[in-house]
């Protein structure tokens, strides 16, 4: 059987999805890189020794599962983003003690941003000095209001 080299596409991408000069770590195979992938493979195939069919057959198995795998990490990301979000705006309203860069902060939870990048969400609080955020991640306490939030962080040290 004769080696591949990846096709390449338009706008300097190659047939796995990724840009020619970047490593990619992860490759996206669709039905279309599929055909491309088998069309090229049957070009250059040696008419002597044609691919066998079980070959073939494992090959499209091969690929579809990567296809899949990729698909199933992509919504578990997604979900894990969703139940974070859904964590953060069940706390909205009550009393929690986080960290940011200015140290540790408490006050009530008024608001959710959205995650940066894949960070953890952001809470916006009321506190003291201020609005302040801190990320859903950093929260090490959680009351329904400021005066209990007081008496778990004593409970806590």
């Amino acid at each position: 059987m004769t080696t591949i080299t990846p096709v390449a596409g338009g706008s300097g991408s190659s047939l796995y999805g990724a840009s020619a000069g970047a490593a990619s770590s992860t490759m996206s195979f669709s039905s279309k890189t599929f055909l491309k992938l088998l069309v090229t493979e049957m070009q250059n195939q040696s008419p002597l020794s044609p691919m066998n069919s079980n070959t073939l057959m494992t090959q499209v198995a091969t690929l579809t599962e990567t296809s899949d795998i990729q698909i199933l990490t992509g919504l578990e990301r997604v979900l894990a983003q969703l139940t974070e979000a859904e964590s953060a705006t069940g706390l909205l309203g009550k009393a929690v003690q986080g960290s940011n860069a200015s140290g540790q902060v408490s006050g009530v939870v008024q608001g959710v941003l959205p995650a940066p990048g894949q960070g953890s969400p952001q809470l916006v609080l009321n506190t003291a000095r201020g609005r302040q955020s801190v990320a859903l991640s950093t929260v090490g306490a959680v009351a329904a209001k400021p005066s209990q939030l007081q008496a778990v962080e004593k409970a806590g040290s």
